[in-house]
């Protein structure tokens, strides 16, 4: 038997991917009907009841979904928050370090010589610190992930419950 006798196989994410092209293609739309899922599914060999089954699970997992999604939406502006107070704060240094320490007569920013003698090391060290925190920002899985999304969501719970507290006494003083 030769390799192109051979059946072609596929792995499971291989089969997953393969699978949603087609459905996109053939829908046209983003949107599907309940009645074409089923239509797909039992195309595909699949029983209404795991169907059922595979919604349900769907639908519980989807707020959690949600949140992980708006979770890494905050990580992100974050470390573009971050981004912009380094070259904010880093661009003034640099600018005052020349002007007090550089030699502005001649405008050249000479690296490794008196011209930056302290702002250059702070941004060295703040830049570190800066691609690690956008390193760990774009990261959306893992063990990490899961325990900065859980911290997270306690601050946001907390955070809303003294919201609701506080909002609830200040209604009930008010005539």
């Amino acid at each position: 038997m030769s390799q192109s006798d051979s059946p072609i196989t596929y792995r499971q994410e291989e089969i997953h991917a393969i699978l949603q092209l087609a459905i996109a293609h053939q829908a046209q739309t983003d949107v599907l009907s309940r009645d074409q899922l089923f239509e797909i599914a039992e195309e595909m060999g699949l029983t209404p009841e795991e169907i059922i089954e595979a919604e349900q699970e769907w639908q519980r997992r989807k707020p959690i979904a949600q949140e992980k999604k708006a979770f890494i939406e905050w990580r992100q502006l974050q470390f573009q928050q971050h981004r912009t107070k380094y070259f904010i704060v880093n661009g003034f240094l640099m600018v005052f370090d020349w002007l007090t320490f550089g030699d502005a007569e001649s405008g050249l920013l000479v690296f490794g010589s008196h011209a930056l003698s302290f702002s250059i090391y702070i941004a060295l060290v703040w830049g570190l610190f800066l691609t690690l925190d956008g390193w760990q920002s774009r990261q959306t899985n893992g063990k990490a992930f899961d325990k900065k999304f859980r911290s997270w969501q306690r601050r946001k719970w907390l955070s809303q419950s003294v919201r609701n507290f506080f909002g609830g006494l200040f209604k009930a003083a008010s005539p």
